[in-house]
């Protein structure tokens, strides 16, 4: 089954550039624009079924657009107007507003000029939100219950397409140049990248992405889409004559064309190939002009990665690179706040809230808990007789011989000082001293 391009939540691909919800980004060299009186803010009310509409200069409510009726009211049997609305879209010309109700799953059109409705349209199952392709042709309602989009004539408000996504379309995106859409899934960190022109997802049979150490000269398969997951996750190589190490080293995309000329082209190792595929995209991963590693795509159909879909996977490219990194600094931090420094262990303030829920987790079940408090003694002695550098080996050490001695689930952590603490789940005072 052809796997589609889906990115983790890591990929944020919504964050390209500053946008209005739905809309294409402004570039970022164009002026900005003062608000005026003339200008108006829409607010869907969820609750009341209304759309609120506020001078964003003063900030004054200037009135409210009705749609439906609020609880108790909507619950009649014959009730007939909107329920749960939800979702705003504005077309490029900010001259119609789309509104989506969830609940009587609808999109109502309204006309800015009057704050009147001009058309309703109905769908299936909970759609979610509307958006206006950058041209304004089209309206694309990602439909969240029924994992479709529906296209929407702009003009006509009819559905002319469909567009079948996986798990649940939630928001959509689209490139400045109108050529993508890029749709987030609501239930999970996936997002799906839509050729607005041919209305399909842009596919590939097989990707990965890996990650370079560059002080090890080794690189690692961390993520695999497609083909055999559990043949390449984890795999280590050292640099080679590999297009995954020459693109880290070149920090330029490979192959040059869009289709493999030489069917044995090594993408990893030699020991580890990559068969039966017509098409390949190799590109780095470059967070302020270092390779952290590559991003690499692999379709057995031919020409799947023509130059403007290249264009847009560098792109795509550069923002995995700028995720991977924060998510790599956010790890650093939290390990900073949770780990020591010197050991490794767990700091006494994790220890303290590790301990507490073991300590639940033993009440709960009624199986036995030990707490081993040791300390490293005459350890100033050590410090004031070699000096503090070997006072930190000694504690390094001690700490490396206490964490191989549990299992992976006891604790063991640095208390303070030269005094280390163990938790040991399901340990009696007989088990323990054997």
């Amino acid at each position: 089954m052809k796997s589609v391009l889906l990115l983790g939540s890591a990929l944020a691909l919504l964050a390209v550039m500053p946008a209005t919800a739905g809309q294409a980004p402004k570039r970022a060299q164009d002026p900005d624009i003062a608000i005026s009186h003339r200008d108006r803010v829409y607010a869907a009310e969820q609750f009341s079924n209304t759309v609120s509409v506020t001078d964003p200069v003063d900030n004054r409510l200037l009135g409210f657009i009705k749609l439906g009726d609020p609880a108790p009211g909507n619950l009649s049997p014959l009730y007939r107007g909107q329920l749960l609305v939800h979702g705003l879209g504005a077309s490029p010309d900010h001259k119609t507003l789309a509104v989506v109700s969830i609940g009587s799953n609808a999109v109502t059109f309204i006309d800015t000029a009057t704050n009147t409705v001009k058309h309703t349209t109905y769908f299936g199952r909970s759609p979610h939100e509307a958006f206006f392709t950058p041209d304004g042709r089209e309206v694309w309602v990602t439909v969240r219950g029924e994992d479709y989009i529906s296209v929407l004539d702009a003009q006509t408000y009819a559905e002319i397409a469909r567009i079948v996504t996986p798990a649940g379309p939630g928001m959509t995106i689209f490139s400045p140049d109108g050529r993508y859409g890029y749709v987030c899934s609501s239930f999970n960190p996936e997002t799906v990248v839509i050729e607005v022109a041919a209305r399909e997802i842009v596919g590939f049979d097989f990707g990965a992405i890996t990650l370079y150490d560059c002080k090890r000269a080794r690189h690692i398969i961390c993520r695999v889409l497609g083909g055999s997951p559990e043949r390449f996750e984890g795999f280590e190589f050292g640099d080679n004559a590999g297009l995954c190490s020459m693109v880290v080293k070149n920090k330029h995309f490979l192959p040059a064309g869009e289709d493999l000329r030489e069917r044995d082209t090594v993408v990893f190792t030699r020991k580890l190939r990559l068969r039966g595929m017509e098409s390949l995209m190799v590109l780095p991963l470059i967070v302020q002009d270092s390779p952290i590693g590559t991003f690499v795509l692999a379709a057995r159909a031919a020409g799947r990665f023509p130059k403007k879909t290249r264009e847009m996977l560098g792109v795509i490219s550069n923002q995995v690179a700028v995720s991977i990194e924060n998510a790599k600094i956010y790890k650093r931090m939290e390990e900073m706040a949770t780990t020591d420094g010197l050991t490794g262990l767990p700091n006494h303030r994790t220890f303290q809230a590790r301990f507490s829920e073991m300590l639940a987790r033993a009440e709960r079940t009624r199986k036995p808990l030990a707490l081993v408090i040791t300390d490293v003694d005459k350890f100033k002695a050590v410090n004031d007789t070699y000096g503090h550098p070997v006072g930190d080996l000694v504690l390094k050490r001690v700490a490396r011989v206490l964490a191989e001695q549990v299992r992976k689930v006891d604790l063991v952590a640095r208390y303070g000082g030269e005094e280390f603490a163990m938790v040991l789940e399901e340990t009696g005072d007989g088990r323990f001293a054997g």
